[in-house]
């Protein structure tokens, strides 16, 4: 797997009160959403357990 040359790669990150979105080259992601999927598999990991 190559990648050819590696570009310069932006890293930009727009906050508002709903989202926090990080983006770099042609990804996106929005950090509250990442947060609530962390939360719901922590949840689920805690039910497994017991």
């Amino acid at each position: 797997m190559g990648f050819g040359r590696p570009k310069k790669i932006y890293v930009s990150i727009r906050q508002d009160e709903e989202t926090s979105i990080i983006s770099f080259g042609d990804f996106q992601f929005d950090l509250r959403e990442i947060g609530l999927c962390l939360k719901e598999v922590e949840a689920m990991d805690e039910k497994e357990s017991e």
